[in-house]
């Protein structure tokens, strides 16, 4: 089970939940709520535990450095000097 962000913007700016991916489909990932969980739409809530399946967009990784901005793919980061790094930061980090 990979660890990632859910990331929604809405009117009101950008929100970032922590999510567990469970599984994949071609265009959409399983997420299982860490704590409760605001979806996309207008009174669409997860209560943790629960399960819904959400576009492959609004996930991102666990990357310490850039907090997923760079689109990276959860379960894939690496882990560079003791820090949880995607593949482009961990690219920018060696050089």
């Amino acid at each position: 089970m990979a660890h990632g962000w859910l990331v929604l913007q809405g009117w009101d700016g950008v929100s970032r939940t922590r999510v567990d991916v469970v599984g994949t489909t071609p265009t959409r990932y399983r997420i299982r709520a860490v704590e409760r969980t605001r979806l996309g739409g207008r009174s669409r809530w997860l209560d943790p535990g629960a399960v819904a399946l959400v576009p492959k967009g609004a996930i991102r990784d666990n990357c310490e450095r850039c907090a997923g901005t760079k689109g990276g793919v959860p379960g894939n980061e690496n882990r560079v000097g003791g820090r949880v790094l995607c593949d482009d930061c961990s690219v920018e980090v060696a050089r």
